[in-house]
């Protein structure tokens, strides 16, 4: 931010300090009405008093114009934001569905010309490269299912116009991942009842709820950890020791295979697959 003219003239006037030559020459600052009044007089302080007014006007000019290229270089900065993983995310997210994109000839970019909120199909998006950093792995849904065929379509143009020409994106969209679990919960019989329900609320089984919170919790596309499904089971209501024994899962229209550690959805979501899980409920005898 430029300084202003009184305060580069006395930096100007605290630098000559330093130099014991010069200290009878000490000039005390001026209003400019005061200097051209004295402009005139043969006095080595007064022509001090000009060299240094006009030395400290065109450094306040220079640092004038230092702020405005440094606003003009800060706009052309925040205009040209890099093409990165988080920019093709956030693209998918403002994806207007019926709506046309039109070219903005100033910028040379494809844009809507008006907001529609209630186009907005695309509630979730995730992207990642592949494994040979070739491709962008972008992976959309709506609220907790996948794009149909046709809004697909209408994506996959919208993102042909607005990315990167050249660079290659992979489309997924597709339904919730499966996860199904073989459990043996140890549980409290004035809490529980032999099913997993709520002695005080038969329509509330504890377990379930928080395997379902927890799927709640996760963000789209986030991994499904064992160990911290462990520790939400545990904090369920009723239960005293939750032994998680297996879990599997599959991707849509794929086939089960065990859990290690963590698993990461290839649609990005999960849905427990409660009909093929297997909760055994065991009373505790202490």
């Amino acid at each position: 931010m430029a300084r202003s003219i009184k305060a580069i003239y006395d930096s100007l006037v605290q630098e000559k300090e330093q130099f014991n030559s010069l200290k009878a020459l000490t000039p005390n600052y001026d209003k400019s009405q005061d200097l051209l009044e004295n402009i005139q007089s043969s006095s080595k302080v007064a022509e001090w008093r000009l060299w240094l007014w006009v030395v400290a006007f065109s450094q306040y000019v220079l640092e004038l114009i230092f702020d405005d290229f440094k606003k003009e270089v800060e706009e052309i900065v925040s205009a040209g934001t890099s093409q990165n993983l988080q920019w093709y995310r956030a693209r998918a997210l403002e994806f207007q569905y019926g709506h046309a994109l039109e070219l903005d000839t100033k910028e040379e970019k494809f844009i809507y010309l008006n907001k529609d909120p209630n186009s907005l199909i695309v509630k979730n998006a995730a992207t990642d490269e592949d494994s040979d950093n070739i491709s962008i792995i972008m992976k959309v849904a709506k609220d907790g299912e996948p794009l149909s065929a046709v809004e697909m379509d209408a994506f996959k143009a919208y993102m042909f116009k607005i990315k990167d020409a050249g660079m290659r994106v992979v489309y997924v969209s597709s339904e919730a991942d499966r996860f199904k679990i073989e459990l043996d919960v140890i549980y409290d019989p004035t809490v529980l009842q032999a099913d997993g329900s709520l002695i005080l609320n038969p329509n509330v089984k504890p377990v379930e709820l928080a395997i379902n919170d927890y799927l709640t919790k996760l963000p789209f596309n986030g991994a499904l950890i064992i160990n911290k499904l462990v520790d939400e089971l545990q904090q369920a209501e009723g239960v005293i020791d939750p032994d998680l024994n297996e879990v599997s899962a599959a991707s849509d229209q794929g086939v089960y295979s065990v859990v290690g550690r963590s698993y990461t959805p290839e649609s990005g979501y999960f849905k427990f697959d409660l009909d093929n899980s297997v909760i055994n409920y065991i009373a505790s005898n202490d």
